[in-house]
Order: structure tokens, then C-alpha cells, then sequence
């Protein structure tokens, strides 16, 4: 309350909120054997909690709702990844490995296709009516 004839000035001191608690849970790993007792694994309201199976490479994560009602249980399968390696292209064989050829049945390639172009070329130039009227004189 504020006095207007008060010679001496009030402080107010502000009002500290407290810092909400924060729930820390601790990170533990939970065995279960089966659904079954997953299912009957208590859990408080507004709480989940992951569950594994000793039996099968299965979790279940069970959820409890702010009112006290339980969620349905979720089953996950898990297993083990391993990192996958990249082929190593200096330890490719290239005699063993289709995607390559060799030097030899390239070259073999390269004078079919030189064979054939020569051929096709020399076909080209020659004039067929001269090969016609040969043809026509044997005849």
C-alpha cells in the first residue's frame, strides 16, 4: 500500500518463481519375460516405459495416460546392423569380374569395328551400276 505523504520511499522486492521440477528418469534397461508380464509391469500415470524381452529380440514400450488409464502395449522388433562395406575398387579382379574387358578382346573389338567401317567405306565408292552391268554381260 502506497502512502502519498510517506516521506520515505517503499521497495518493492520482486517475487522469485520457483523453477519448475524437471522429473528425471533414470535411463535403465528393464528385462521382462513375455508380453504377459510387460503388460503387468506397473507404470505411474503419465509415465512409459521400455520393456525388453529376454526371451525374443523383441521391446514393448507401455504408456500410462495423466488420468491413470493404460495406453496399449507396442512391441518393436530389434536386431543387429552391421555397417555396410563399400567394394574396393583396387581389389577389383578385372579377369573375374564381367563389368570389364581385357586389353586383348577390346583390341579384337577395335578391328571388327575398323573391318567393318573399311568395308562399309569401300562399298560406299564403288558404283553400282558398273557391278549391274557385269552382272548383265555374264549373263
Amino acid at each position: 500500500m502506497a502512502y502519498y505523504n510517506n516521506p520515505v520511499p517503499q521497495y518493492f522486492q520482486p517475487v522469485q518463481v520457483p523453477a519448475p521440477m524437471v522429473n528425471q528418469q533414470q535411463q535403465q534397461m528393464t528385462f521382462v519375460d513375455g508380453e504377459k508380464e510387460a503388460n503387468a509391469f506397473p507404470v505411474g500415470p503419465g509415465q512409459s516405459v521400455q520393456l525388453f524381452d529376454r526371451n525374443k529380440n523383441v521391446f514393448y514400450i507401455k504408456s500410462v495416460d495423466l488420468s491413470g488409464m493404460p495406453q496399449p502395449i507396442r512391441i518393436f522388433p530389434y536386431y543387429e546392423q552391421f555397417p555396410k562395406k563399400e567394394p574396393d575398387t583396387q581389389s577389383v579382379d578385372p579377369k573375374t569380374d564381367k563389368e570389364y574387358v581385357s586389353k586383348e578382346e577390346f583390341a579384337a573389338f577395335k578391328n571388327d569395328i575398323q573391318k567393318t567401317i573399311e568395308s562399309a567405306i569401300q562399298n560406299a565408292i564403288k558404283p553400282q551400276k558398273k557391278e549391274y552391268y557385269q552382272n548383265k554381260k555374264e549373263a
